[in-house]
Order: structure tokens, then C-alpha cells, then sequence
């Protein structure tokens, strides 16, 4: 079963200079920013693993997808010229066009270890706090998941920012328009709360899938990876999420607006 595990394994073994690892200690608050913008200052590019978070038994790890090798390499594990984009193209396109049906299975590691009620403090998490100015501190690379209230057939991964704001709670941004905003109005007209899952830490190929503008996420990233996904259901609401993700937050979206940010986007303003 391919997760994010197997695939950072696969960039030590295979891409060893598209991945660094940092061992020393570091604070979730600025060190993960001040450390890529390092990075940058050098013209590197690797993805980044962070072992060590003060406060936190959980590592850290981003810029999974910032270089196509490693694009290459989450869709096509056996590619031998990581860095062709033209190869990248072919093989994307080759995949991209088939679905491959995931498989409910009945538990998986995601469900080794389980938090509700009064258990439950997101503030555990090493949850960054990017820059002095923003309003928090954000989780930026889950996937919001939730059903299409007016077609509970229709599940949709989302890439959407949150706001940590308490022990349970986070404050969500769906300005971006797309099927997670379009599902958030329906809940509104229908006057009931969205039940949402959120995914931290999956095979690479799923965040590609929910990069693009489809529904169908799950068959997509199995079609990129190459084998069907693994779902298991959540315990609380009624999704599918995957059996081998590293962590699952699973919660309802609330219908009362709230403040939320500001936040320091991708461009650095």
C-alpha cells in the first residue's frame, strides 16, 4: 500500500538530494519559514523533514511537489528521467484519463490511535505559524473532504486554509469558489452543518488529484499511483478517508461566519 511513508522512502533511496532532513530542534512557530526561506536564498529546492518539533512527538514535512523529479516520482515511481517535463506530461496524461475504483477496507493505520470529546486539542499538533503577521497558526496542506449536500454520492477533496482557533475548532476559508464553497452554500440553504473530514498526510498523488477541478479524487490518485486507495470510514461522520493517512481531524463546518487571517499567501504578501 502506497502512503506518504513509502514515498519518502522512495525519495531517500532514489532522489536523495530532493529531500533534507533536519534532526536539530525547531520551534513550530517561524523555524519552518525561516528555514525555507534559506532555501530559496541558496536556489535549493528540496522538500523538507522535520524530526524534531519542540512540544510534539509528530514531525513535519512540505514542499512535497516544489520540483517536477518529485512530481515524476509520486506519479511514476519507476520513471529513470525524474526531471523531464515532457515525460512528466505523457505519463500524467496517460493516467489521468483512467479511474481506478478505491476499496473500502474495514481498519488501517489511521485508526491505530483515536481522540474525541474532551481528548481532543488540536493545539498539540505542530501546527506552523508562518510569518509575525498572520492570525494564527495554519494547517495549509490538508485536504477538506465533504459530501455534495444535494448528491451525497458526490465526495469532494478539497485544498483549503485553516485557521487554528481552539482546542476544536479552526476557522476555514472557502473563498476560493470552488466545490467545497459551492457545498458549504447548499448547507446554508438547507440550514444544516456540513459534516467534513480533513486529511493530513497522504500519497502525494491524492493532493494532485485534489488539485484539479474534479470530484472523483479518490479514483484519480489511484489511477496516478498506479494501485486502487485504501479508504476506511471516519467514526463520526459518514466519509471515506484513507486507510494509511497519517492523521484524520473529522468535525462538522459550522454555518456562522467568523473571522478568519489574515494569512501570508504562496507570493509572500
Amino acid at each position: 500500500m502506497k502512503d506518504l511513508r513509502t514515498y519518502l522512502d522512495l525519495l531517500k533511496q532514489s532522489a536523495p538530494d530532493q529531500l533534507r532532513v533536519v534532526d536539530d530542534e525547531i520551534s513550530w512557530e517561524y523555524d519552518v519559514t525561516s528555514y525555507y526561506t534559506e532555501m530559496e536564498r541558496l536556489r535549493s529546492n528540496p522538500a523538507l523533514l522535520f524530526n524534531n518539533v519542540k512540544g510534539s512527538s509528530i514531525p513535519i514535512v512540505v514542499n512535497l511537489l516544489g520540483t517536477i523529479e518529485r512530481i515524476n516520482l509520486a506519479v511514476n515511481e519507476k520513471t529513470k528521467d525524474t526531471g523531464s517535463r515532457l515525460g512528466f506530461y505523457d505519463e500524467w496524461n496517460k493516467r489521468f484519463i483512467k479511474d481506478v475504483e478505491p476499496i473500502t477496507v474495514d481498519s488501517g493505520p489511521v485508526k491505530d490511535l483515536r481522540f474525541k470529546g474532551s481528548k481532543v486539542d488540536l493545539t498539540t499538533l505542530p501546527i506552523p505559524r508562518f510569518y509575525e503577521q498572520d492570525g494564527g497558526r495554519y494547517v495549509t496542506a490538508g485536504l477538506f473532504l465533504a459530501r455534495n449536500p444535494e448528491n451525497p454520492d458526490e465526495v469532494n477533496l478539497s485544498f483549503v486554509r485553516m485557521h487554528l482557533q481552539g482546542k476544536d475548532r479552526f476557522g476555514v476559508s472557502f473563498h476560493s469558489r470552488g466545490h467545497m464553497w459551492q457545498y458549504v452554500e447548499k448547507a446554508k440553504e438547507a440550514g444544516e452543518p456540513l459534516d467534513s473530514a480533513v486529511v493530513i498526510g497522504a500519497h502525494p498523488a491524492l493532493y494532485l488529484a485534489a488539485a484539479a477541478k474534479i470530484t472523483n479524487e479518490y479514483h484519480k490518485a489511484g489511477a496516478l499511483m498506479g494501485e486502487a486507495m485504501e479508504l476506511v470510514k471516519c467514526d463520526t461522520v459518514d466519509l471515506p478517508v484513507p486507510a494509511s493517512a497519517e492523521i484524520v481531524l473529522e468535525g462538522q463546518v459550522m454555518l456562522e461566519p467568523e473571522d478568519e487571517g489574515p494569512f501570508t499567501e504562496y507570493t509572500g504578501y
